[in-house]
């Protein structure tokens, strides 16, 4: 049953996301993200990641930014802003993914 519901959940993320050239707002948890003094951002990042893979991809930025600074916020910005403007579309094929599976495990085992 969760799965159906993943599954429609990411339908309605999909079918909310901005249309283009529609202006994006940044989700919330980026938000509470921005502000964030870096060692925080650190630990967060070690908190939120379950992976070696994932935990590289967050603990490289911000040790570039402690140890070079400002430069790496550039290089780091167009990521950034991709992530925000593609957010709706990750979610959803996110939810997906899982409501797919679990609906796959639920009849399997029926």
């Amino acid at each position: 049953m969760l799965g159906v519901v993943l599954v429609l959940l990411a339908l309605s993320k999909l079918r909310s996301r901005p249309k283009d050239g529609a202006e994006t707002e940044t989700p919330g948890w980026m938000r509470a993200l921005d502000g964030m003094p870096p060692a925080r951002a650190l630990r967060t990042g070690f908190l939120l990641t379950y992976t070696a893979i994932a935990t590289t991809t967050v603990v490289m930025p911000v040790t570039a930014y402690l140890i070079i600074g400002a430069p790496v916020r550039a290089v780091l910005e167009p990521v950034r802003t991709w992530l925000i403007r593609h957010y709706n579309i990750i979610t959803a094929a996110v939810l997906a993914i899982i409501g797919a599976v679990m609906i796959g495990k639920g009849l399997a085992g029926l």
